[in-house]
């Protein structure tokens, strides 16, 4: 193809895909995620001087991607538009996913037969429920399955010369900086280029240890950075996520597995499919599929031993998804040269009818990301509330802490722990409660006696100005369960509600000794 011609319809289909991208976002209501404030918090610190914090003077890291944050204080540095920033940022690193899985697979021999199904194969990535959701959540999921993709395509391409090339080193740099699971990438990519080229000597010190021994020692580096401002050589976040309970670990891990594997049925079936058609015909290009099959297998033995994870839309699943795809379309080159004309034919239906397919399962199976960018709305509202309002020494408890928390400005108690370490490291454990949300401690809430406790109820319209109790759920809100429980809650707070400009109400427990502005209303049980 002449490379204007080809230039000509890869920006046509970038165009496309952005478009598409766009439209599904709009029409599935995505946006972004509560946590995504936390980053907005610390970006604003670290800028207003403050340094890496949450709350002033508390070095806590409770953010798991040094590298988006990094990506978020440059933008702070030149506009204080962080939502949209951010939203678009993680938008152009999944269009960038697509785009990658279509060129890769676009470039793969094919003996001759037009490469016209790569298109198809890039879009229904796009329009799985995960990649939109996480996409537009302003978080680093989607950089995350941009950077590992990019990993494992350079990889397959330094595999032609047996050496892991600078660009490959360089990725998997990113990759570790971005999450701690990049460390997990470096060492596949490590074990797979040892195996395959079974060699230990001098050539492989050169040529595979020493760019993989530079990730390993950015990862280093980041450890030592970390222990020398946090005193911790793990983020905050990891103690109030991962609990010690290995067997419940396991089992909520696996469930979870179990569940992203099952929605996204058919993508493997049509793979394995393929597969077995390429066996049929000798034409199975194995090392592209040792490399991609190794790596879906070691990250869903890694998700499941961490115990999955508690947001919708199968978050932890992203950075293998884009893999499963890029399976299926380098099988297809490799094995559609042997098929005849009614195989070639049929493949497009059996692809749509999988995308389509794991796209309705994905939102019956979960469909709550719907509710994620409604909540981050309510608790805007909320923390905007709490900002006018309030005295700007008030000391605010909650246990949803993103967007409360950056609007507001206030000092705030982590009910759940992930900004707080005594929380984190400390607190009881609510067994059968979500990652992320199981680690309490009352009596350190009391303690440190905030002014306000906040409900998550706030902000959210067509509510009542106060929940019944057993509106709470326990398996996200039992930090908050156990404080309205004791009794010395009552004796100390009394249950109120502000009407808040959307038409909602800010429902909370108000320390007895603390004065709000006129308007309030007080609960019959206070």
């Amino acid at each position: 193809m002449p490379t204007t011609q080809r230039r000509s319809d890869w920006l046509l289909f970038s165009l496309c895909a952005t478009v598409t991208f766009a439209a599904l976002g709009w029409l599935l209501g995505a946006g972004l995620f509560d946590d995504t404030y936390i980053y907005f918090r610390y970006a604003d610190n670290i800028v207003g001087g403050a340094g890496a914090v949450f709350n002033s003077g508390e070095r806590v890291e409770g953010f798991t991607s040094p590298f988006w944050m990094m990506l978020l204080v440059a933008i702070r540095l030149v506009t204080h538009r962080l939502e949209l920033a951010a939203l678009l940022l993680s938008a152009a690193a999944a269009v960038c996913t697509a785009l990658l899985v279509h060129d890769t697979v676009s470039r793969q021999p094919r003996g001759g037969v037009p490469a016209n199904r790569t298109p198809l194969l890039a879009l229904g990535l796009l329009a799985l429920p995960a990649m939109v959701y996480n996409g537009f959540s302003g978080m680093e999921e989607s950089f995350f399955a941009l950077v590992v993709t990019a990993v494992l395509v350079s990889a397959l391409a330094d595999d032609r010369r047996g050496v892991v090339s600078a660009r490959t080193a360089a990725l998997l740099v990113i990759a570790v900086l971005t999450r701690p699971e990049g460390l997990l990438l470096a060492g596949w990519i490590g074990a797979f280029f040892t195996v395959r080229h079974a060699r230990l000597d001098a050539q492989w010190c050169r040529s595979i240890a020493a760019p993989i021994a530079l990730s390993l020692g950015t990862f280093g580096l980041l450890l030592a950075a970390r222990y020398a401002y946090y005193g911790s050589l793990v983020p905050n976040t990891y103690f109030a996520k991962i609990t010690p309970g290995v067997a419940d670990r396991l089992w909520n891990g696996v469930w979870y597995v179990g569940r992203c594997l099952g929605v996204h049925a058919p993508l493997l079936i049509l793979a394995g499919l393929l597969y077995r058609l390429a066996t049929r015909h000798a034409a199975v290009p194995r090392q592209s599929v040792a490399v991609l099959v190794g790596w879906l297998v070691l990250w869903s033995c890694y998700v499941a031993a961490v115990g999955g994870d508690h947001f919708a839309m199968f978050r932890f699943f992203l950075p293998a998804l884009p893999a499963v795809v890029l399976l299926i379309g380098i099988l297809w080159q490799a094995v559609q040269p042997h098929l005849g004309r009614a195989w070639r034919r049929a493949f497009p239906a059996l692809l749509a009818a999988a995308f389509v397919i794991c796209s309705a399962a994905s939102t019956r199976v979960d469909g709550r990301a719907r509710g994620e960018k409604d909540l981050a709305k309510m608790w805007r509202t909320t923390g905007q509330w709490i900002a006018a309002n309030t005295p700007p020494n008030t000391l605010v408890a909650t246990n949803v802490i993103g967007a409360i928390g950056y609007f507001s400005q206030r000092r705030i108690v982590d009910m759940a722990g992930l900004v707080d370490p005594v929380v984190a490291r400390d607190g009881t454990i609510r067994r059968g409660a979500d990652p992320g949300h199981a680690r309490y401690y009352t009596d350190y809430v009391f303690k440190r006696a905030p002014d306000i406790v906040v409900y998550w109820t706030s902000g959210a319209k067509d509510k009542p100005a106060f929940t019944q109790f057993d509106a709470l759920a326990d398996r996200w809100h039992f930090s908050l369960i156990d404080f309205l429980l004791d009794p010395r809650c009552p004796k100390l707070y009394e249950h109120v509600a502000a009407p808040l400009p959307n038409g909602s109400w800010i429902e909370m427990q108000k320390k007895r000794t603390f004065q709000l502005p006129a308007g309030y209303q007080v609960a019959p049980d206070s």
